[in-house]
């Protein structure tokens, strides 16, 4: 390693840097390290090693790349509120599909209750009226008498 930090290169890649270091092995590494110009791609476990040197976090999650700037704490806290934001979108769609199965449920009562008034007296005529006697929809001629309010015998009968 410390060959290889002697001599100037444009970019290093280093997979587990401090594997095989002792605490003061580490503090070395990152002072020498701070001070390099050059490109850095660091593959390690060890959040110290990251909060000191990183400007850049790529996490690797479901053959995606995603891209965090900053040290390994600020990748935990980006990473924490992108988890909060997907939940709290996932509360608001299941908050926007209820209301919205409610407004179609309320719709469909609508309808329904609607269908059910037009045919109480849709088909009617005012001068119809059921017949409470065959309970049909006829103009009572023979069994009963022209009554004044025709919607009084129709829903007599349909009280039945």
């Amino acid at each position: 390693m410390a060959e290889m930090l002697s001599s100037y290169q444009l970019g290093l890649l280093l997979d587990e840097p401090t594997t095989h270091l002792d605490q003061q092995g580490i503090q070395v590494l990152i002072e020498e390290l701070q001070y390099y110009y050059g490109t850095l791609i660091v593959v390690s476990h060890d959040r110290y090693l990251l909060n000191q040197l990183a400007t850049k976090i790529w996490e690797v999650d479901q053959g995606k790349v995603i891209e965090y700037s900053g040290n390994y704490d600020s990748y935990r806290q980006q990473k924490e509120q992108a988890t909060q934001r997907v939940a709290w979108e996932a509360v608001q769609y299941q908050q926007q599909k209820q209301q919205l199965t409610q407004a179609i449920q309320k719709k469909k009562e609508q309808v329904i209750k609607s269908s059910r008034i037009s045919e109480k007296s849709g088909s009617r005529t005012s001068d119809q009226t059921v017949c409470r006697h065959q309970n049909k929809r006829t103009r009572c001629k023979s069994h009963c008498k022209k009554q004044s309010k025709p919607w009084k015998a129709a829903w007599i009968s349909w009280k039945k």
